[in-house]
């Protein structure tokens, strides 16, 4: 699941620029895991309007099955924040 490309198949930028890079992705994920607790909850209590203690089934639930997903995009929006994209990288190889 953690596993990644060393280097970016088109430039050759590494992936990990330097080593614990990533420890800053915890606090995307976590950003994350709150905006989707936060549509939970409008979800279950508002629109659904399910019993109380449903929110905390159906929101374990879901990051259970989102996590995968959590881990990745919290990774690529980090590395985006500090290395920007070229698209015209590798063309002149």
């Amino acid at each position: 699941m953690a596993e990644m490309n060393k280097n970016c198949a088109v430039c050759g930028q590494p992936a990990e620029p330097e080593p614990g890079f990533y420890y800053g992705a915890m606090y995307m994920s976590y950003g994350l895991c709150v905006a989707i607790c936060g549509f939970n909850f409008i979800l279950t209590e508002f629109i659904l309007k399910l019993p109380e203690y449903s929110f905390l089934v159906v929101n374990t639930l879901i990051l259970i099955l989102l996590w995968p997903l959590v881990f990745r995009y919290a990774r690529v929006l980090y590395i985006y924040l500090f290395i920007r994209y070229d698209p015209n990288a590798g063309k002149n190889q």
